[in-house]
């Protein structure tokens, strides 16, 4: 079986003297995974590192791990070596990524455009507060692709649309700031970028904290299920990543 298509590296290890282990995320087949052989060789650029957007084409025998070639056409990861922010954030996305979508099998379904919006248009902000808004969303509507979504319209009790403040830790639901009132030391505060993804007009730090807590608080949710064990890691990362911007 042969595949040509586009596809954002989000794993890549060292296979023998010479090869590596990658795998690509693509728009239509889901993470593709395969040997890139002799590719540390002298003189060769290896163009498959975490992050980039490359051309790849991928062959394989019946059930073979099959072998990947590829043809740089974006270097996001290459950007993110000088920046240690945008390098932590990229390895905890890309590591994100493998464990929910490195399954076979797994459903991708907008994943790679997900990601690939936030790689070519938000990765390259100057302004901590802000990127961190938009990695936090990006984090966010990630899990909703994933069937983790939250809900986050209107208030669970009364139905109202106005003053979104909390967000309810058990079901992931919107409270109004005042039926929140009788519930309020058992809710997460519900920052206004998290409902919105506007992110533009974002100036305080403490909004960026708790959209993070809401993450990783589901995060550690999903894991109760899917018993990832890489998952504490994951969320450990992120709110190191938050704590640096």
């Amino acid at each position: 079986m042969q595949i040509s298509t586009t596809g954002i590296v989000i794993y890549s290890a060292n296979f023998g003297e010479s090869s590596l282990f990658v795998k690509c995320l693509t728009p239509d087949f889901g993470v593709v995974k395969g040997i890139v052989k002799t590719i540390k060789r002298k003189g060769k650029i290896n163009a498959f590192v975490l992050g980039n957007l490359l051309k790849i084409n991928h062959f394989s025998r019946n059930e073979s791990l099959g072998v990947i070639s590829g043809e740089l056409l974006k270097g996001y990861g290459f950007k993110a070596i000088s920046n240690a922010r945008n390098l932590m954030s990229l390895r905890h996305i890309c590591a994100t990524y493998d464990i929910f979508l490195g399954q076979d099998h797994c459903e991708h379904l907008g994943c790679f455009d997900l990601l690939l919006a936030f790689l070519s248009s938000k990765f390259q902000i100057d302004d901590n507060l802000l990127f961190a808004a938009n990695y936090i969303n990006l984090m966010k509507d990630f899990m909703a692709k994933m069937g983790y979504g939250f809900d986050l319209e209107k208030c669970v009790l009364t139905g109202s649309k106005e003053n979104l403040r909390y967000i309810s830790p058990k079901s992931g639901c919107a409270v109004s700031k005042d039926a929140a009132v009788p519930y309020v030391h058992l809710l997460m505060p519900l920052p206004d970028f998290f409902t919105t993804s506007n992110c533009e007009q974002i100036t305080d730090p403490t909004d960026i904290k708790a959209g993070a807590k809401i993450i990783t608080h589901f995060l550690h949710k999903i894991n109760l299920n899917l018993q990832i064990r890489q998952m504490n890691d994951i969320c450990t990362q992120m709110l190191r990543i938050i704590e640096y911007c």
